[in-house]
């Protein structure tokens, strides 16, 4: 499975409805922020964040597919262990779990009765902007800070990825709050025009999570197609 396919699992396999969530990054009409300050606020995440061991809280996600010419809304939960655990519980509109743990996925679709087990080694996820929350990738040395501005929701900080991390993201943007210096949203577009938001709430810093957080529990009788055995994995 290709890394763009990865991309489009990740991203949309949610269906819902139109959200307008995306404009929460859009620096149109706003207060310009200094070059030099971005990249400190950038520097702060990153600092910050090094220092963290676990972090969980609420998410919405906002997907716009380019070629459907769709968007999807999405809500739930999210766990993240560094250095390679993370788990998304999406609560509406379908319940789902999305799930990494040592470098197997697991996506768990409860009204389609059916599990998908796959590969997901640690180079493909540090082509991701998400690989920052996970502990594996490196805001200042892997994406080189373009633009900011002032927004009533916080900073945006816009990013390009250096050439060695990824030929599939064409856009990455940052929505950081001073008070904590955690990322408050994302917003990723790829190379096919495809976009995805994040805004994270009720975020709790973590020392360590239990162990059973990050097994993926369903019941009897669910159809389980592993691809690393077509795979060869």
């Amino acid at each position: 499975m290709t890394k763009k396919i990865f991309l489009l699992l990740f991203f949309f396999f949610i269906p819902g409805i139109c959200n307008g969530q995306s404009r929460v990054f859009d620096c149109l009409n706003r207060e310009e922020l200094p070059l030099k300050e971005a990249k400190a606020i950038i520097s702060l995440v990153q600092d910050e964040y090094s220092k963290t061991k676990g972090v969980e809280g609420t998410f919405s996600q906002d997907s716009f597919n380019a070629a459907l010419e769709m968007s999807e809304v999405a809500v739930g939960r999210f766990y993240f262990s560094k250095p390679s655990k993370m788990k998304w519980l999406y609560e509406a509109p379908k319940k789902q779990t999305f799930l990494l743990n040592e470098g197997t996925i697991w996506l768990y679709q409860e009204e389609e009765n059916q599990v998908l087990i796959d590969s997901f080694d640690k180079i493909f996820v540090s082509d991701l902007p998400v690989s920052f929350l996970m502990g594996l990738g490196d805001l200042k040395k892997d994406f080189e800070v373009q633009s900011g501005c002032r927004t009533p929701d916080g900073n945006v900080i816009e990013l390009k990825p250096s050439a060695e991390v990824s030929s599939q993201l064409a856009a990455f943007k940052l929505l950081v709050r001073e008070a904590s210096y955690f990322p408050a949203g994302a917003s990723i577009k790829d190379a096919g025009g495809n976009t995805t938001s994040l805004l994270f709430s009720d975020v709790n810093v973590k020392q360590s999570f239990e162990d059973n957080l990050f097994e993926l529990k369903f019941p009897e009788g669910v159809d389980i197609q592993d691809r690393r055995k077509k795979n060869g994995r």
